[in-house]
């Protein structure tokens, strides 16, 4: 769900994400920062996490404190010294600035950071669990600066070398070595500096629980590549401490121009050669990891899956995941990678609002548990309460490094850091119900809580589950009207899509609370929005107009019926966010003066497995083939097995047919000689949920293995469109429909709903897109298609040809250095591609390879070759002749085709300035959690640019 945002809603966004209903003073235990220079007292943090700056400047008109995105106004003394505080923020590491008259400048009083591409301020705010990168009285490594040589980027390059405590010690003694990257916009001094690597590091090895290794920290940004690089001279300059005084900028990149090739080269024959040949390592890949965050994350997963000869251990921060569809060799995969490790913030998962950082790989925990399914040693880390961070990514590593180069797998350390997210933090994931209901037990759930709360009659409501997208928020100290009960009213979800919770069918009455208790909504109209439960709609909903005003309950009760399994309620925007307190469940006929139920022990599956199942084995008589029918209500399974083995043929009703979670059960009834058989299937479902493994018991006499295999629907000889990057169907100009964003692998969305677009009766078919997606699938009959891509190239940081190439490889006919400019013939124009193909396997496959910034796609049609109707012909939106290329895998005659209008590698001359990583087009004026709350980058809305005068 995509919500337009005035400039007053954003506002008011911001406002809730920071402005709590707490309007205490500060508390007046101010403490310097650890992360001050020597002597310095300010900035200042305070026990309730605010951070105060003090700066003299008593000529300045205006002086404002720019952290997590919010400016706040410093106050004048008579000394001319300006001094203010700003509101909570998270604990741990954070960029800041002042802004002296409209100048953004760093504090004079803190240490510097390279991040967001510059030499800035930075401030550390303690953490709970700050212990495992406390600076303590254990031996210590070193963190030093090595130069080499890089010959593939004929430039001297700098680098970091962690070695452990007693390297300079037992001179016998060799290493294995961890190669970890930074992320966009920072170097190499990051992990060092901001990250606390070196005393990580040194707390886990002096504690026993990691073994030690070198750790070697390297610049992603390769001089001369795409992207923005570091000149030779600036990589080769003298390097101090790595809080160095600001630095001359970067040379000249663009936004997301990532040339991971460049890197690769440099990483595998410049900086391993020059590591293993200057320090005392193991130079083996069974002793060799790489790890990155965010922007070193995909690094890390695109170099080590392209050189598994190099890589036995993987760990990707924040920065994707692998997926089983990633990998062609599996099984010289799993003979290599001893470790595949893949960590996020919890904020950084969940909803569609700012999270869902699945990206490469898809979503990062179904794909590390589907690797962990094929059998390779794979590990999912949340941190708890952090989102993309350094918080995050300090305590990935603590949980990286003890699972690094063990003789076996080892667990992954259960600690539970205890962080105190202050009020108006963006939620953690929201968690899918853990349990379907048990008949006749009152379901009650407190939105916005992480742990249960009581009523005043006594009824445990569970904490916050069951919503798709959305934040929390917590006012802990308003008093609300019209209950008794008012700590149900004290948190609330906000921006959420929808709310679902598995039940048996039958008759419930829905109860959801509501009270309007943010202090931005004054009036009635100010927050507006529709919601759907169970079908019955409530259109216009105004909290404050039903509530009777501010801080007073209202209840909105539904009688429903349920047909499905589950009761669902959707959420529909229209002034402000939609919210919601708490939600009751209760069966009719039970009443609601009875103890909440505890969330049941049956769990309900994600992907129904209803349908048509197959399977073949053998036994001991002789080769069976199976057909099962599943019906699946809530946990109930039904259904039947057809089977055959030689002449004989039978058919059974399921019985005793269970779901619970990933584990389906059932029997299977055989009569002969008027004995029963008992045929027990105990089974779990894949991660993908296409296959069940079963143990199949006959009764005590026979034990087997067997693999069931859900039947595709492949659909029939129509054509398929689909529509990239929107969440509904889409309209062309000739009326026909194109099904919303689906049967792609990884990557994510974006409307550009504006923009004019050339080449095309039906300009919305490119308003939206799908970017960086690995792979787009789709199940038919087998036989010969036409399958037409869709292109536009409606990104405005790309200026000209060569800014945006990638490859594709269609039912395997390939596409090499692909670039959407050059085809169309410039910005906004339409561009379709046309391939003729062939089914052979059930479905139709499109592959995406990166080469410079990511590739995308507006559209896909997939046209019968036989289907002689309307449905087949090609639609209104097709470019002219000009505008579009055709390859077929059925001509007698090849056709070389030249195109002498492409260039490739071209770089603007005039393209001067900094970059930054930008994530989901956040700096175009889109609102992303990343840029409310203690994010690692963060940009101005709007950036000024210096003539410069042409180079000579």
């Amino acid at each position: 769900m995509k919500t337009k945002l005035s400039l007053l809603t954003l506002a008011c966004i911001v406002v809730s994400q920071h402005c709590t209903a707490q309007t205490d003073e500060p508390a007046n235990d101010w403490k310097p920062a650890a992360s001050n220079q020597p002597g310095k007292q300010y900035p200042q943090v305070n026990s309730q996490r605010r951070v105060r700056a003090r700066v003299v400047a008593p000529q300045a008109q205006s002086v404002m404190l720019d952290i997590g995105a919010v400016k706040y106004p410093l106050t004048k003394g008579e000394d001319g010294a300006w001094v203010g505080e700003s509101r909570p923020q998270d604990e741990g590491f954070h960029y800041y600035q002042l802004v002296v008259d409209g100048a953004q400048v760093p504090d004079p009083g803190s240490l510097y950071f390279y991040g967001a591409s510059r030499w800035g301020s930075g401030v550390e705010v303690p953490a709970q669990d700050q212990d495992f990168y406390a600076l303590k009285d254990v031996p210590h490594g070193e963190l030093r600066q090595a130069l080499f040589f890089s010959k593939s980027a004929k430039a001297t390059l700098r680098c970091f070398v962690y070695t452990p405590p007693d390297y300079e010690r037992d001179l016998s003694r060799r290493y294995p070595v961890l190669y970890l990257q930074h992320g966009g916009g920072e170097d190499e001094t990051g992990w060092g500096s901001q990250g606390h690597a070196d005393l990580i590091m040194d707390n886990l090895i002096a504690a026993g629980q990691t073994k030690p290794f070198i750790i070697v920290m390297a610049n992603s940004y390769v001089p001369g590549a795409g992207g923005p690089g570091r000149g030779p001279a600036a990589a080769a300059a003298s390097a101090g401490a790595t809080n160095a005084a600001p630095a001359g900028g970067r040379g000249p990149g663009g936004r997301g121009g990532f040339n991971f090739s460049a890197f690769e080269r440099v990483l595998i024959d410049d900086l391993i050669p020059f590591i293993d040949a200057n320090f005392r390592t193991i130079p083996d890949q069974p002793n060799r990891a790489m790890a990155g965050l965010s922007m070193g994350g995909m690094q890390t997963r695109q170099i080590t899956l392209a050189n598994l000869d190099e890589f036995s251990h993987i760990g990707i921060f924040s920065g994707g995941s692998i997926a089983v569809s990633n990998i062609t060799d599996m099984a010289a995969f799993k003979q290599k990678v001893k470790v595949v490790f893949v960590s996020y913030g919890s904020r950084e998962l969940g909803g569609n609002r700012g999270g869902g950082r699945g990206g490469f790989g898809g979503d990062p925990k179904a794909s590390t548990e589907a690797l962990k399914e094929a059998g390779i040693n794979s590990y999912f880390y949340v941190s708890p309460d952090t989102a993309h961070e350094w918080q995050s990514w300090r305590r990935s590593l603590y949980q990286f490094a003890p699972l690094l180069f063990q003789d076996r797998p080892v667990q992954m350390a259960a600690a539970q850091f205890a962080a105190a997210p202050p009020a108006g933090t963006p939620a953690p994931a929201a968690t899918a119900p853990a349990a379907s209901a048990t008949a006749g037990k009152t379901i009650r759930i407190k939105a916005g809580k992480s742990e249960p709360v009581k009523d005043a009659e006594g009824n445990v409501w569970l904490a916050d589950q069951g919503f798709e997208g959305g934040q929390t928020i917590e006012r802990p100290d308003i008093e609300i009207g019209n209950t008794k009960s008012p700590d149900l009213y004290r948190a609330e979800r906000y921006s959420m899509d929808s709310f679902s919770w598995p039940v048996p069918n039958g008759k419930y009455v829905v109860k959801l609370h509501f009270a309007e208790t943010f202090e931005g909504i004054t009036g009635p109209g100010q927050r507006v929005f529709s919601y759907n439960v169970q079908g019955h709609d409530f259109k216009d909903f105004d909290v404050w107009v039903k509530a009777g005003g501010a801080l007073k309950a209202y209840v909105e009760t539904v009688p429903i019926e349920v047909t499905d399994g589950k009761i669902k309620v959707t959420f529909t925007p229209q002034v402000e966010n939609p919210q919601i307190n708490a939600v009751e469940i209760i069966p009719q006929g039970t009443g609601q003066a009875g103890p909440t139920a505890a969330p049941p022990a049956a769990k309900t599956l994600a992907t129904d497995i209803s349908g048509i199942w197959e399977s073949e084995f053998d036994s001991q008589i002789g080769h069976q083939s199976y057909t099962f029918t599943f019906k699946q209500d809530g946990a109930k399974l039904t259904g039947k097995a057809n089977s055959e083995a030689g002449d004989r043929k039978r058919e059974a009703e399921l019985k005793e047919g269970k779901v619970d979670g990933d584990t389906i059960s059932f029997a299977e009834i055989l009569s002969l000689q008027d004995n029963e058989i008992r045929i027990a299937y105990t089974g779990k479902l894949s991660a993908g949920g296409n296959e069940i493994k079963f143990t199949r018991e006959v009764g005590e006499f026979a034990k087997t293995e067997i693999v069931a295999k859900r039947e595709q629907n492949a659909p029939t000889a129509n054509t398929i469109r689909i529509k990239a990057g929107k969440s509904e169907p889409v309209k062309d100009a000739e009326g026909n429909v194109w099904l919303a964003d689906q049967g792609f692998e990884g990557g994510q969305t974006l409307e550009r709903p504006d923009i004019e677009i050339a080449n095309t009766k039906s300009p919305d078919l490119y308003r939206a897109e799908r970017y960086s997606m690995d792979s787009f699938s789709w199940p038919v009959p087998n036989g010969k298609y036409v399958v037409k891509l869709h292109f536009a190239e409606t990104f405005e940081g790309i200026t000209g040809p060569g800014q945006r190439v990638f490859s594709y490889n269609v039912q395997g006919h390939e596409f090499k250095d692909f670039d959407v400019w050059v085809k169309a013939g410039g910005p906004l124009r339409a561009y379709v591609q046309t391939i003729n193909v062939e089914a052979t396997n059930g479905a139709i496959k499109v592959t995406f390879t990166p080469q410079v910034e990511n590739p995308q796609i507006n559209a896909i049609e997939i046209i019968p070759q036989t289907t002689g109707g309307p449905a087949a012909a090609a639609p209104a939106s097709a470019a002219p002749a000009s505008q579009t290329s055709t390859a077929s895998s059925t001509s007698a005659t090849p056709v070389l085709q030249i195109d002498a209008g492409k260039v490739t590698g071209t770089v603007s001359p005039t393209l001067y300035g900094l970059m930054t990583e930008e994530i989901n087009f956040s700096y175009e004026g889109g609102l992303y959690g990343e840029l409310i709350r203690n994010r690692t980058f963060k940009a101005n809305a709007r950036t000024r640019f210096s003539g410069v005068p042409s180079a000579t």
